[in-house]
């Protein structure tokens, strides 16, 4: 036993290698901490957000006084939209029924269903109008969120649709499965401070957001059943 000791601190303990061993581990820790904190050159100005559920991390700027002049064009125009309450894809659903029922119209036919068409178009143009009683649509949200923050492989003055499709993408999945660290980037939060910025506000919207797509499509579904079930009987009667 005491032999073995003798040999430990002899060698082992030696001076010399201790100081080797510890510049090693100097090394090797400050390798690792470099090789979390590394990324990309063009990213070196702006702050680290969050990581999806790929582990791909995402990178914003502190202040929307430093975002490029081309995403800041791009988050007014998505604004029309957070402010509207609608998705551009609901409305173009919306635009295309009435379009089709306009089309009937013109086609003619007995008073009486022009007038259910009409009431119909009616009805589907309301439903633009209760869009204040919802909240910002989700797709709406992804969308902004995934043109204020930049994903490790992107470049931060430049828009790519494919990255961004890729990104939103990545978004709704997460969110289908309960996240929210698509809604965590800090312009987010200054632009939406009433909706998110709190895990307890970002549960809240999750909740809502599934309220108000199941209310959406039952009520399309509603005015949109109606007029073919209408269309089917009159066909069966012919």
């Amino acid at each position: 036993m005491g032999v073995a000791l003798r040999y430990f601190s002899r060698n082992i303990l030696h001076p010399n290698l201790l100081h080797i061993l510890m510049k090693g581990l100097k090394y090797w820790a400050a390798k690792q901490i470099l090789k979390v904190e590394k990324k990309p050159q063009e990213l070196k100005d702006l702050v680290y957000q969050f990581v999806d559920s790929k582990g791909v991390k995402y990178y914003s700027w502190e202040s929307m006084a430093k975002v490029p002049t081309n995403r800041v064009n791009e988050l007014i125009g998505a604004s029309m939209w957070s402010d509207a309450k609608i998705s551009p894809d609901t409305l173009q659903e919306i635009a295309d029924q009435i379009s089709d029922l306009n089309m009937e119209i013109v086609k003619g036919g007995e008073r009486k269903e022009i007038n259910q068409k009409h009431a119909r178009i009616t009805a589907l143009c309301n439903e633009i109008g209760t869009r204040k009683d919802y909240t910002i649509p989700s797709d709406v949200m992804i969308g902004m969120s995934a043109m204020i923050v930049v994903r490790e492989d992107e470049n931060p003055n430049e828009i790519s649709e494919r990255i961004q499709v890729e990104k939103m993408q990545q978004f709704k999945e997460d969110k289908l499965k309960g996240h929210t660290f698509f809604l965590k980037s800090t312009i987010l939060n200054q632009l939406f401070p009433h909706l998110i910025g709190t895990s307890k506000k970002e549960t809240a919207l999750l909740h809502k957001w599934t309220q108000d797509e199941r209310l959406q499509k039952e009520r399309l579904k509603t005015i949109l059943s109606n007029e073919k079930s209408k269309s089917s009987t009159k066909k069966k009667e012919k």
